[in-house]
């Protein structure tokens, strides 16, 4: 929920955006299991000597299930926030989305406005940030887990923390730097109730934002193979790609699902889209190759 809502589109608008990327949403989730069983993509060991079809299509599940974990986590924060703060009567009292592809619409459902006409700015600023503090953290706590062992020996396990420390940071990154200058959402109402500069958050955050996703990139997704016993250039391509698509498009490439009349946001959105071939080109070189 924000302060200030600037979405210009009609519903009817909105609706047909997402009746569109929910079909693509979910042509890229599927497309590795119609695609990889014609190659060996991964190979035995501890995976039971696994059908392509069945890591691939288990991968997509972890991914759905990783995201709803993060998306939830980060709308329940506002809501305990908000709970001890004592403007709601229950932190899992959220407005769920009907739309159980893609989560959009889910809004933690705070009274911002009641808040401020108490005066309470500074409650509507911690309130707002929390999530993205909250993601932080278990950006961290994800980082530790992946490197140990106990972790690593499972590869279900491992896969699951992969994509939800992936899905933390990409969090993040939709934030700062994409959604600095945006006229609703978390920053927005966290920088509008202390009167603080989105250029301040922008110059400060982005270099932050910007080594979690390095490691993920360089560190963990290096690991990720050798974990998952990837050995195979096509489907370490393909975990690449299916890695940079949910960072850089689902999440880097909100202006083009949601409009949001903002320059600044736009040009974020066009330089995150512009980043996936450039990594493509970068990591398939170092890794895939």
């Amino acid at each position: 929920m924000s302060i200030n809502s600037t979405i210009s589109l009609c519903q009817w608008e909105k609706k047909t955006l997402e009746f569109f990327f929910n079909i693509l949403y979910a042509t890229f989730l599927a497309w590795p299991t119609w695609f990889v069983p014609c190659f060996g993509v991964v190979s035995g060991g501890c995976l039971m000597k696994r059908n392509s079809f069945i890591f691939w299509f288990l991968t997509i599940v972890i991914i759905l299930l990783s995201h709803y974990v993060m998306t939830f986590l980060h709308e329940w924060t506002h809501g305990f926030v908000a709970w001890l703060a004592g403007y709601k009567s229950d932190p899992f009292d959220i407005r769920y989305s009907s739309n159980w592809l893609t989560l959009w619409g889910i809004d933690e459902a705070v009274p911002y406005r009641k808040i401020l006409a108490d005066g309470k700015n500074y409650i509507v600023a911690i309130i707002a940030i929390a999530p993205i503090i909250e993601g932080a953290i278990f950006f961290l706590v994800g980082l530790k887990l992946l490197s140990m062992k106990i972790i690593q020996n499972k590869w279900m396990i491992f896969s699951f923390f992969y994509w939800w420390t992936l899905m933390e940071i990409s969090e993040i990154y939709s934030y700062i730097p994409v959604r600095t200058f945006a006229q609703q959402g978390d920053i927005f109402d966290f920088l509008y109730v202390l009167e603080i500069s989105p250029w301040v958050m922008l110059i400060s955050g982005t270099p932050l934002v910007i080594w979690g996703l390095q490691r993920m990139l360089i560190v963990e997704e290096l690991r990720a193979y050798d974990v998952l016993q990837i050995e195979n250039k096509v489907g370490r391509f393909i975990f690449l790609f299916i890695t940079l698509l949910i960072v850089f498009l689902y999440f880097g490439g909100i202006a083009f699902v949601f409009v949001y009349p903002k320059f600044m946001m736009n040009v974020a959105s066009w330089v995150s889209l512009a980043m996936i071939p450039l990594c493509l080109i970068f990591l398939r070189k170092r890794y895939v190759s």
